[in-house]
């Protein structure tokens, strides 16, 4: 058959020159993030991002807008995004629900290619996602992000979160919106399961809890009810800048503030102790957790571990709630106050995607 002849339609000319292309095509490193309120992908060198839960956003917060990660889709533009609808809560109480993941990763992708350029096709990944799905879905997903890149590896996102941290040693509590996830590693005694060299585990506790609670307590003491993502802004408003107040016993000052009920009325109601402690219900169930995986791990390394406690997730920057944790697993733990060590996260709502593409540069370099 001679070069001038077409196969399928092109030349064997052209084919090689195709080959030659795609064997020279730059091949990128990156991560993706599939959480239940936001995921987010590395593409490159790049950060782009998506809030998969739509919700009434009149201003970003101070800590959204400092952040490097911009969201693509933000409170009434996410509307303008076909079938967001079935993207609402991708991940469910740590399970990933992969035929809504599938079309966020679509979005995501595409996106990626079209404003960064980025052939998928040729972007390795590393995905971090909550400690259940990265021990009971890890196939699963690797199936459906395969359609989209050249290799992946799944690692749970407290994981990412201590990688991120350049933590051998520790255990991280990753507080995400519907669940808390956990992993718990050693540098030289790893405690073996299935995911080869940690421990992880997820509670169905998180963020969304404490809106829960913030609503409960307006209920009780105003008689009016509001709408769960006015009560996630409120958390977000007060409870991070006030919370250290409460904890530390310090006098809180007097706020007040308009809030909007369901019937769509505003209410003027004072922001107190009790509204600004709907933190704590997470706070039991958290320590509980560290101390029980704690202990679970061999004697000789336990001591360590309780000096080496990271909290991640957007909760986790909540000024205050490092206090709260460390006294809670003192407790439980029956050790001394010095004896336990609670760090918060330094990129809390990032650091799980940050930590993936680290170790994706890692292993695929």
């Amino acid at each position: 058959m001679g070069d001038d002849v077409a196969l399928f339609g092109k030349s064997n000319n052209d084919v090689e020159e195709e080959k030659e292309k795609v064997s020279t095509a730059p091949t990128y490193i990156g991560a993706i993030k599939l959480g239940t309120a936001n995921s987010n992908i590395t593409a490159g060198d790049k950060l782009i991002g998506t809030r998969s839960l739509v919700r009434r956003i009149f201003k970003s917060t101070a800590y959204e807008k400092s952040t490097k990660v911009p969201d693509i889709i933000v409170g009434s533009t996410a509307l303008e995004y076909d079938g967001l609808g079935e993207l609402i809560y991708i991940v469910n109480k740590g399970v990933v629900k992969t035929k809504d993941a599938y079309y966020l990763v679509e979005y995501l992708f595409d996106h990626a290619e079209k404003f960064n350029n980025t052939d998928s096709k040729n972007l390795k990944i590393f995905v971090a996602t909550p400690s259940i799905a990265a021990e009971n879905q890890k196939e699963e997903l690797e199936k459906l992000l395969k359609d989209f890149v050249s290799e992946v590896k799944i690692i749970s996102e407290p994981l990412g979160s201590l990688i991120y941290h350049n933590w051998v040693t520790g255990v991280c509590a990753d507080i995400g919106h519907g669940t808390t996830d956990f992993t718990l590693i050693h540098q030289k005694l790893a405690v073996k399961d299935e995911m080869g060299d940690v421990v992880a585990d997820t509670i169905p506790n998180g963020g969304r809890d404490i809106d829960f609670a913030i609503q409960q307590n307006i209920k009780r003491k105003y008689g009016v009810d509001v709408p769960l993502e006015e009560c996630m802004r409120i958390k977000e408003d007060y409870c991070g800048p006030y919370y250290e107040y409460v904890v530390l016993g310090k006098e809180l000052p007097e706020l007040t503030e308009d809030i909007i009920t369901e019937e769509g009325t505003a209410e003027c109601i004072i922001i107190d102790k009790d509204i600004i402690s709907s933190v704590d219900v997470i706070i039991d169930h958290i320590a509980r957790k560290i101390v029980e995986l704690i202990g679970k791990s061999p004697f000789a390394v336990r001591k360590n571990m309780y000096k080496a406690i990271l909290l991640n997730g957007g909760i986790s920057s909540i000024r205050g709630l490092d206090i709260t944790v460390r006294k809670h697993i003192a407790g439980y733990a029956n050790l001394d106050l010095d004896a336990v060590n609670v760090v918060l996260s330094q990129d809390p709502l990032h650091s799980s995607l940050l930590g993936a593409k680290k170790a994706a540069e890692i292993v695929f370099r």
